[in-house]
């Protein structure tokens, strides 16, 4: 099942400039990377956008759901889109992938060894 249209580039690069020229990405030192602030709805190809974050190290994002948008897109295919991202993270690299993001399902429930997120219950 392909989940990409055109398809995936693993070897596309991850920045460009405005004329579209390969730049080198970012050095955060192997700092954690969050993207507070994302609208995986309003992307033609969220699936793709997944797979490029992981690739450059984002290790969070937190996407918005705009209810002066298509806000339940985000609630109905948030898990197919990080299905999809693993597959072709898989794909790229051989391996097999597991989506490495929490579902919106998940989004309050402390990890192991955690306690209640902030705006959680105990």
């Amino acid at each position: 099942m392909s989940f990409s249209n055109p398809p995936y580039d693993a070897a596309a690069p991850l920045f460009t400039d405005s004329k579209g020229r390969p730049i080198e990405a970012p050095d955060f030192g192997g700092n954690p990377i969050a993207d507070t602030h994302a609208h995986l709805d309003m992307l033609g190809d969220p699936v793709s956008a997944l797979a490029n974050a992981a690739r450059a190290g984002i290790g969070l994002i937190a996407t918005v759901a705009d209810v002066t948008e298509d806000a339940a897109r985000t609630y109905t295919e948030l898990e197919t889109w990080l299905e999809g991202a693993a597959e072709l993270l898989a794909e790229a690299t051989g391996e097999g992938g597991e989506p490495s993001g929490r579902t919106s399902s998940q989004a309050g429930e402390p990890r192991s060894g955690e306690g209640p997120r902030r705006g959680t219950s105990a």
